[in-house]
Protein backbone atom coordinates (compact mmCIF):
# COMPACT_ATOMS: atom_id res chain seq x y z
CA UNK A 1 0.00 0.00 0.00
CA UNK A 2 1.70 3.28 -0.89
CA UNK A 3 1.02 6.51 0.89
CA UNK A 4 2.83 9.43 1.40
CA UNK A 5 5.03 8.69 -1.33
CA UNK A 6 4.27 10.95 -3.99
CA UNK A 7 6.89 13.13 -4.40
CA UNK A 8 9.39 10.01 -4.29
CA UNK A 9 7.61 8.74 -7.44
CA UNK A 10 7.76 12.17 -9.10
CA UNK A 11 11.17 12.26 -8.75
CA UNK A 12 12.18 9.15 -10.30
CA UNK A 13 9.64 9.40 -12.60
CA UNK A 14 11.27 12.41 -13.55
CA UNK A 15 15.11 10.90 -13.68
CA UNK A 16 13.61 7.87 -15.94
CA UNK A 17 12.57 10.55 -18.60
CA UNK A 18 15.63 11.62 -18.27
CA UNK A 19 17.22 8.12 -18.90
CA UNK A 20 19.49 8.62 -15.40
CA UNK A 21 21.23 5.98 -14.18
CA UNK A 22 19.73 5.93 -10.75
CA UNK A 23 20.65 4.31 -7.00
CA UNK A 24 16.84 3.89 -5.12
CA UNK A 25 18.36 3.68 -1.62
CA UNK A 26 17.20 3.32 2.13
CA UNK A 27 16.43 0.96 4.96
CA UNK A 28 14.65 -2.09 4.87
CA UNK A 29 10.37 -1.77 4.71
CA UNK A 30 11.30 1.79 3.51
CA UNK A 31 8.89 0.60 0.33
CA UNK A 32 11.46 1.45 -2.28
CA UNK A 33 10.12 -2.34 -3.95
CA UNK A 34 6.65 -0.45 -4.34
CA UNK A 35 8.11 2.40 -5.21
CA UNK A 36 9.28 0.75 -8.21
CA UNK A 37 6.89 -1.39 -9.20
CA UNK A 38 4.20 0.99 -8.68
CA UNK A 39 6.05 3.23 -11.48
CA UNK A 40 6.71 0.15 -13.46
CA UNK A 41 2.82 -0.55 -13.23
CA UNK A 42 1.53 2.22 -14.98
CA UNK A 43 4.57 3.59 -16.98
CA UNK A 44 4.80 2.53 -20.64
CA UNK A 45 8.76 1.87 -20.82
CA UNK A 46 10.56 -1.28 -21.53
CA UNK A 47 12.43 -2.90 -19.36
CA UNK A 48 14.06 -5.76 -17.99
CA UNK A 49 13.64 -6.65 -14.39
CA UNK A 50 15.70 -8.65 -11.62
CA UNK A 51 13.25 -9.26 -8.07
CA UNK A 52 16.70 -10.22 -6.58
CA UNK A 53 19.63 -9.41 -7.53
CA UNK A 54 22.44 -10.25 -5.40
CA UNK A 55 23.84 -12.95 -7.17
CA UNK A 56 25.19 -12.38 -10.87
CA UNK A 57 24.41 -15.29 -12.37
CA UNK A 58 20.80 -15.67 -10.73
CA UNK A 59 20.63 -12.09 -11.46
CA UNK A 60 21.01 -12.34 -15.42
CA UNK A 61 18.49 -15.55 -14.86
CA UNK A 62 16.11 -13.19 -13.99
CA UNK A 63 16.70 -10.75 -16.55
CA UNK A 64 16.19 -13.30 -19.58
CA UNK A 65 12.97 -14.51 -18.32
CA UNK A 66 11.46 -11.08 -17.83
CA UNK A 67 12.33 -10.45 -21.38
CA UNK A 68 10.16 -13.55 -22.24
CA UNK A 69 12.39 -16.29 -22.50
CA UNK A 70 10.90 -19.40 -20.55
CA UNK A 71 12.34 -20.48 -17.30
CA UNK A 72 12.06 -23.83 -18.35
CA UNK A 73 14.39 -23.45 -21.28
CA UNK A 74 16.99 -21.46 -18.95
CA UNK A 75 18.12 -24.85 -17.05
CA UNK A 76 21.15 -26.72 -18.68
CA UNK A 77 22.68 -22.51 -19.34
CA UNK A 78 25.71 -21.72 -17.72
CA UNK A 79 27.07 -18.28 -16.61
CA UNK A 80 28.77 -18.02 -20.06
CA UNK A 81 25.51 -18.62 -21.99
CA UNK A 82 23.08 -16.58 -19.73
CA UNK A 83 25.74 -14.22 -20.41
CA UNK A 84 25.46 -14.61 -24.40
CA UNK A 85 21.43 -14.71 -23.88
CA UNK A 86 20.94 -11.24 -22.16
CA UNK A 87 23.51 -9.58 -24.57
CA UNK A 88 21.43 -10.71 -27.45
CA UNK A 89 18.28 -9.78 -25.56
CA UNK A 90 19.63 -5.97 -25.15
CA UNK A 91 20.05 -5.66 -29.01
CA UNK A 92 16.03 -5.53 -28.65
CA UNK A 93 16.45 -1.74 -27.09
CA UNK A 94 15.13 -1.11 -23.90
CA UNK A 95 14.49 1.85 -21.81
CA UNK A 96 15.66 0.20 -18.28
CA UNK A 97 17.29 -2.43 -16.69
CA UNK A 98 16.24 -3.08 -12.83
CA UNK A 99 18.06 -4.52 -10.33
CA UNK A 100 16.04 -4.70 -7.19
CA UNK A 101 16.86 -5.94 -3.89
CA UNK A 102 20.67 -5.20 -4.81
CA UNK A 103 24.13 -6.65 -2.68
CA UNK A 104 27.38 -7.02 -3.22
CA UNK A 105 28.87 -6.51 -6.51
CA UNK A 106 31.73 -8.39 -7.11
CA UNK A 107 34.40 -8.27 -10.22
CA UNK A 108 32.01 -10.02 -13.24
CA UNK A 109 28.88 -8.06 -12.10
CA UNK A 110 30.97 -4.93 -12.11
CA UNK A 111 31.46 -5.35 -15.78
CA UNK A 112 28.25 -6.12 -16.81
CA UNK A 113 27.70 -2.76 -15.03
CA UNK A 114 30.04 -1.02 -16.91
CA UNK A 115 29.02 -2.87 -20.66
CA UNK A 116 25.50 -1.19 -19.68
CA UNK A 117 26.92 2.01 -19.01
CA UNK A 118 28.98 1.88 -22.00
CA UNK A 119 26.54 1.00 -24.12
CA UNK A 120 24.38 3.77 -22.72
CA UNK A 121 21.34 1.57 -21.34
CA UNK A 122 19.94 2.89 -17.98
CA UNK A 123 20.05 1.41 -15.15
CA UNK A 124 17.91 1.57 -11.89
CA UNK A 125 19.51 -0.14 -8.92
CA UNK A 126 17.39 -0.65 -5.50
CA UNK A 127 19.68 -1.52 -2.60
CA UNK A 128 19.75 -0.82 1.63
CA UNK A 129 22.72 1.96 0.35
CA UNK A 130 24.98 3.54 -1.86
CA UNK A 131 28.18 2.74 0.01
CA UNK A 132 30.45 0.33 -0.48
CA UNK A 133 29.46 -2.17 1.91
CA UNK A 134 26.21 -2.23 0.52
CA UNK A 135 26.72 -2.12 -3.35
CA UNK A 136 30.73 -3.21 -3.37
CA UNK A 137 32.31 -2.57 -6.11
CA UNK A 138 29.75 -0.98 -8.00
CA UNK A 139 30.31 2.31 -5.39
CA UNK A 140 33.27 2.73 -8.15
CA UNK A 141 30.83 4.22 -10.16
CA UNK A 142 28.17 5.56 -8.01
CA UNK A 143 29.21 9.03 -9.56
CA UNK A 144 27.77 8.27 -12.71
CA UNK A 145 24.25 7.24 -10.92
CA UNK A 146 21.41 9.86 -9.55
CA UNK A 147 20.51 8.93 -6.12
CA UNK A 148 17.23 8.78 -4.45
CA UNK A 149 16.94 8.40 -0.47
CA UNK A 150 14.17 6.60 0.32
CA UNK A 151 13.37 7.79 4.12
CA UNK A 152 10.05 6.32 6.64
CA UNK A 153 7.76 8.37 6.41
CA UNK A 154 6.74 11.23 8.71
CA UNK A 155 4.05 11.48 11.49
CA UNK A 156 1.56 13.06 8.83
CA UNK A 157 1.84 10.42 6.24
CA UNK A 158 2.24 7.30 8.88
CA UNK A 159 -1.10 8.67 10.18
CA UNK A 160 -2.27 8.63 7.20
CA UNK A 161 -1.15 5.07 5.94
CA UNK A 162 -2.50 3.84 9.14
CA UNK A 163 -6.10 5.01 9.20
CA UNK A 164 -6.08 3.32 5.35
CA UNK A 165 -4.87 0.20 7.16
CA UNK A 166 -7.84 0.74 9.86
CA UNK A 167 -10.09 0.55 6.56
CA UNK A 168 -8.58 -1.92 4.59
CA UNK A 169 -8.39 -4.36 7.71
CA UNK A 170 -11.70 -3.75 9.10
CA UNK A 171 -10.47 -2.83 12.31
CA UNK A 172 -12.76 -1.79 15.26
CA UNK A 173 -10.61 1.14 16.87
CA UNK A 174 -12.15 2.42 19.83
CA UNK A 175 -9.25 5.44 20.55
CA UNK A 176 -8.10 5.61 17.52
CA UNK A 177 -5.58 9.04 17.75
CA UNK A 178 -4.09 6.68 21.03
CA UNK A 179 -3.57 3.58 18.00
CA UNK A 180 -1.84 5.87 15.24
CA UNK A 181 0.08 7.33 18.56
CA UNK A 182 1.40 3.96 19.66
CA UNK A 183 2.18 2.75 16.02
CA UNK A 184 3.66 5.63 14.85
CA UNK A 185 6.04 5.36 18.36
CA UNK A 186 6.84 1.87 17.49
CA UNK A 187 7.19 2.18 13.81
CA UNK A 188 9.02 5.08 14.15
CA UNK A 189 7.25 5.49 10.51
CA UNK A 190 8.63 2.67 9.16
CA UNK A 191 5.83 1.29 6.21
CA UNK A 192 6.66 -2.57 6.64
CA UNK A 193 6.51 -2.09 10.85
CA UNK A 194 3.43 -0.44 10.38
CA UNK A 195 1.67 -2.87 8.18
CA UNK A 196 2.53 -5.84 9.98
CA UNK A 197 1.59 -4.15 13.26
CA UNK A 198 -1.78 -2.92 11.97
CA UNK A 199 -2.27 -6.93 10.41
CA UNK A 200 -1.05 -7.75 14.30
CA UNK A 201 -4.20 -5.39 15.64
CA UNK A 202 -6.95 -8.27 13.89
CA UNK A 203 -6.08 -10.31 16.74
CA UNK A 204 -8.54 -10.46 19.63
CA UNK A 205 -5.06 -11.71 22.39
CA UNK A 206 -3.96 -7.54 22.15
CA UNK A 207 -7.09 -6.40 23.17
CA UNK A 208 -7.88 -5.00 26.88
CA UNK A 209 -11.15 -3.55 27.06
CA UNK A 210 -10.99 -0.61 24.22
CA UNK A 211 -7.60 -0.68 23.91
CA UNK A 212 -4.79 -2.79 22.14
CA UNK A 213 -1.72 -3.33 23.42
CA UNK A 214 0.87 -2.30 20.84
CA UNK A 215 3.43 -2.54 22.78
CA UNK A 216 2.83 -6.43 23.03
CA UNK A 217 2.56 -6.40 18.88
CA UNK A 218 5.91 -4.93 18.75
CA UNK A 219 6.97 -7.61 20.91
CA UNK A 220 5.75 -10.11 18.90
CA UNK A 221 6.65 -8.74 15.79
CA UNK A 222 10.34 -8.44 16.46
CA UNK A 223 10.35 -12.30 17.91
CA UNK A 224 8.85 -13.10 14.29
CA UNK A 225 11.45 -11.68 12.65
CA UNK A 226 14.12 -12.69 14.79
CA UNK A 227 12.82 -16.55 14.59
CA UNK A 228 11.86 -16.17 10.74
CA UNK A 229 8.23 -16.96 10.99
CA UNK A 230 6.25 -15.09 9.06
CA UNK A 231 3.01 -15.75 11.30
CA UNK A 232 1.41 -12.72 9.55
Amino acid sequence: MLVGRENEIESIKKLMENKSNIIIFGKEGTGKSEIIRDILSTGTKKFLFSPESCNFKNTLLNLIISGGIQKENTKNMNLSSLKKTIFKLLDNGYDYIIFDHLCTVGPRYLAFFQYLIHKRIPVLIVSQGNEKKHIGRLWMTASLFEKVKIDNLDMQKSYLLIENLIRGFSLKIVKSDDFKREIFKYSGGNPKVIITLCKLARETKYKTGNSLNVWLMNLDRKIYEATGKNKL
